[in-house]
């Protein structure tokens, strides 16, 4: 009953949930690295290069987090539509 009836019912909701979440989390693990250097990730390096006026640094990175996001987002957004 579990295999045949309710876990293919579950596994659509279960993989958007999880779609979802790596969503957010590309999001602010960014933000929580701009926040708080401690936090680490993409936005430890980005204030660190804002503070020492590394501008190709910050650029660089920028052209790397934003694309990815972008990227993230609609791989998500396709397949939870798949999913639904």
């Amino acid at each position: 009953k579990i295999r045949f009836g309710i876990f293919p019912q579950m596994i659509a909701d279960l993989s958007s949930i999880a779609l979802y979440r790596l969503d957010i989390n590309m999001r602010s693990a960014s933000v929580l690295g701009i926040v708080g250097t401690g936090a680490g990730g993409f936005g430890a390096v980005l204030i660190l290069a804002v503070d020492g006026n590394q501008w190709p640094i910050l650029a660089t990175v920028l052209a790397i987090i934003i694309p990815m996001v972008l990227i993230v987002d609609t791989i998500s957004s396709y397949l939870r539509s798949k999913l639904a």
